[in-house]
């Protein structure tokens, strides 16, 4: 994880997005793997966000299935067999205190301006636009966890330990692959240079959540999916 370093006061803006509602014409709860879209709209983007398609879960179970294998079975060979560094990685990423997943990340962001010596007026854009996607990605993230209310891996095998704690709302999709994938999606477009590196960071806090025994893989694969999507409208807008 990079290091926070100081930056200017504008490093810390918490911008457009705060207030959020879901949009009043969503159609009615269906069932099956083919679930209409229900459309989430942030007030600072006027953009939509889909909800993902549990088919991805259901076809990952399946797949599982023909191999004498369980969805769980995966975080069950990482509880019984943790390492140190695993657990670290997990504590590292769990963010579980200020300033949480979103506020840490936009000190990464803050990394970047001050490294690449972007102008106040950059600065402030390109925070604009990831914290708008991050936000977008939040709500698309939790309209699709209480929608499916998919359970953790510790409640379909008790015998499966947490390296972190436990959050208390449904595991798919997984909600910091959301805001993660939001958010440095937003820096790649801005600093190509450090794709590679941002890159690295979606997939290590992804893996975080494995490791700490509170996320499947397809939980994952959704959240960050969400988050790539949520920043490619972010950026596809405007904020003006």
């Amino acid at each position: 994880m990079f290091a926070r370093i100081g930056v200017p006061s504008w490093g810390h803006l918490i911008v457009a997005g705060a207030i959020a509602s879901a949009c009043t014409d969503a159609p009615a709860r269906a069932t099956g793997p083919h679930c209409p879209t229900r459309c989430v709209r942030s007030s600072a983007l006027g953009r939509s966000s889909s909800r993902p398609p549990i088919r991805s879960a259901r076809d990952r179970r399946r797949r599982s299935a023909r191999r004498n294998t369980s969805p769980h079975s995966q975080i069950r060979g990482i509880s019984d067999t943790r390492t140190t560094e695993q657990v670290s990685i997990a504590q590292t990423w769990a963010f579980g205190a200020a300033p949480f997943t979103a506020g840490a990340e936009n000190l990464i962001a803050d990394q970047l301006l001050a490294e690449h010596h972007r102008s106040e007026k950059d600065a402030a854009r390109i925070l604009a636009y990831a914290n708008a996607a991050a936000f977008d990605a939040q709500i698309a993230c939790w309209d699709a966890k209480f929608f499916y209310y998919f359970i953790r891996p510790t409640q379909a095998d008790p015998a499966i330990t947490v390296a972190v704690p436990l959050p208390n709302h449904p595991s798919y999709p997984s909600g910091h692959p959301c805001i993660t994938g939001a958010i440095m999606s937003v820096l790649m477009d801005a600093f190509p240079s450090e794709r590679d590196r941002l890159e690295e960071i979606i997939e290590i806090a992804g893996l975080s959540r494995m490791y700490g025994g509170i996320h499947y893989r397809f939980d994952i694969d959704a959240g960050g999916a969400i988050g790539r999507q949520a920043a490619a409208l972010a950026l596809a807008g405007s904020l003006e």
